[in-house]
């Protein structure tokens, strides 16, 4: 195509197409420049939120971490202290029963 130009016998002709040319080339580095560039903050904007993204579902990890080990602690209180009431309980009945046994053997002896 170029060929065709130049040999139309303008010499100006060849010249401006050389100068497209060239004004092409630059264009077509410029947009692989470009896209280049976008192609980097594309990723360094999603490694920054997924970055931001994994420390907050961190800290919410650690915070349900920190509940639930404190509402385990509390249930294990809780369950200590209804088996040291029911034990508690457990021997006062056992102390009545014994009492009452042998409050029944004198009664017969």
């Amino acid at each position: 195509m170029v060929s065709n130009l130049k040999s139309a016998g303008n010499g100006e002709t060849g010249t401006d197409v050389q100068a497209i040319m060239t004004d092409l080339a630059s264009l077509r580095d410029d947009i692989a420049a470009l896209t280049k560039h976008v192609s980097n903050n594309a990723y360094g904007a999603s490694s920054a939120a997924a970055g931001k993204f994994s420390a907050e579902a961190t800290k919410a990890y650690n915070n349900m971490a920190s509940q639930g080990h404190a509402a385990a602690e509390q249930v294990g209180a809780e369950a200590t202290r209804a088996y040291n009431n029911m034990a508690a309980q457990g021997q006062r009945s056992a102390k009545m029963i014994a009492i009452k046994l042998k409050s029944n053997l004198w009664q017969h002896c």
